[in-house]
Parts: C-alpha cells; sequence; structure tokens
C-alpha cells in the first residue's frame, strides 16, 4: 500500500510527459512490421539496379589517360555506359576520356531499362535541388543537388534520382517517406537519423521505462485490493 500513492502520482506525471512518444514508437513499430521493406520500401519489385559490364581493356586505357593521382577509384553504370570515377573527376570508359553531361533523352532511356513495376514513367526533369518533404524532415537524396529525377506513375509513387553524368543516384518512393519519417521519430534523430544515443532518446527511454515500471506497481497493487475485498465478503458471507 505504501508504494501505490507515489507510483500512481508518478505514473500520472510521467503520462503527459511520454504518452505521444509512446505511440509515435508504437505506430512506428507497427508500420516497420507491416509494411514490405525490401519489396516495397527499398522498390526491389519496381526497379532493376543496373549491371556495370565493362571491356578491361578499355578500363585499363581510360585509367591510363588519367593525369591525376589515383587516390580512389570506381566504376559505375550510367546512361553512357560505365564511369570511372576519381576524386572530382569522371571518365568515359567508352571514350577514353572525361565523361560529359547528358541530356533527357538518355536520362529516359536509361531509366525505362531499370524501371520494372507496372506504371508508365514520366518525362526527366532535372532539379537543382530537391525538397525536402513532410515540413523538412525527410530528405530524399541526402541533400545532393543537380539531379535529374524520373516519376513512375504507379500505386507507391516511385521516383528514380540520376546525376548529371546519368549515373543511378537512388530510387525512392512515398512507402520510403513514411519509413524514413517514422525512423527519425523512433529514434528521436530528427536529422541524420542515426544516432541511437542521442540524450532525447535516452531522457525519453527513462522516462518510458519508469512510467511502465509505475504502471506495474499499480497494477499490482489494485489486483491485490480488489483480492483483499472479494476475501472480506467472502467471509462476511460465510460468517
Amino acid at each position: 500500500m505504501s508504494l501505490l500513492k507515489p507510483a500512481r502520482k508518478l505514473h500520472k506525471i510521467l503520462s503527459y510527459f511520454v504518452f505521444i512518444q509512446v505511440t509515435l514508437w508504437i505506430a512506428g513499430g507497427a508500420y516497420f512490421a507491416l509494411v514490405p521493406f525490401k519489396p516495397l520500401v527499398k522498390s526491389q519489385d519496381y526497379y532493376q539496379p543496373p549491371a556495370i559490364t565493362a571491356d578491361p581493356l578499355a578500363v585499363s586505357e581510360t585509367i591510363r589517360y588519367m593525369d591525376e593521382p589515383l587516390e580512389s577509384l570506381t566504376m559505375s553504370p550510367s546512361a553512357q555506359g560505365p564511369l570511372l570515377k576519381t576524386g572530382q573527376s569522371v571518365f568515359s570508359v567508352h571514350t577514353g576520356h572525361e565523361a560529359l553531361p547528358i541530356d533527357k533523352d538518355a536520362i529516359a532511356r536509361f531509366a525505362q531499362t531499370l524501371y520494372t513495376g507496372p506504371g508508365s514513367l514520366n518525362s526527366p526533369k532535372f532539379l537543382d535541388t530537391v525538397a525536402p518533404k513532410v515540413a523538412g524532415l525527410v530528405d530524399e537524396v541526402g541533400g545532393r543537388t543537380d539531379l535529374w529525377l524520373v516519376e513512375a506513375n504507379d500505386g507507391p509513387g516511385t521516383r528514380l534520382y540520376f546525376d548529371a553524368y546519368g549515373t543511378l543516384v537512388t530510387v525512392r518512393n512515398d512507402a520510403w517517406v513514411g519509413f524514413d519519417l517514422l525512423w527519425k521519430l523512433h529514434i528521436m534523430d530528427y536529422g541524420e537519423g542515426e544516432d541511437f544515443n542521442n540524450p532525447l532518446l535516452m531522457i525519453f527511454s527513462v522516462s518510458a521505462l519508469l512510467f511502465a515500471l509505475s504502471g506495474c506497481v499499480l497494477a499490482v497493487g489494485g489486483l491485490r485490493q480488489s483480492l483483499g475485498r472479494r476475501l472480506t465478503k467472502h467471509k462476511r458471507a460465510r460468517g
């Protein structure tokens, strides 16, 4: 009995403090469990990642053409064939020279080879910047600029983003936006959505734990009181 009064007071105070966040945790958990992640959120049923195919001799010749130190070198498929990227420079394996930005027709043809969904693709649009969604909380492209956007007329609203050279940057859709929003709300990191150890999450986690424990104390205390009243009533009935 001595614990019931402080537990009731603590539980009431914490309920005002954590109930919104606890609701968001539950909503996020339900979304993560119910919405297919790879097929829908990651768009695996709606596009096929481009394959990298290149003639080793052509790659070697392109590397020889580069006149800058090769601190790092990556090869990526693109709308103009395989590209070699080193530092800020981009080279075309097909031509052996520095790659040039491409036009919307090449982007449209390349996007058509990647898209596997049931819808049709709109004409590519070049975007200087991509506006964040949902009150600025969701950034589909991680702050990248100067991108081609190809949107699909399908259920999830598939969106393919390409850089100026025709390299696929990312594929997004409305399910991904919902997932990213709820994920950031879930871990309470409203920026990058990667920090599990931020102070805000720690405070609310401890508060939610105390809320649950005080609720357990109230539940056990209420059960004991109920059983006590039943026993007393039963004794009086027999006596």
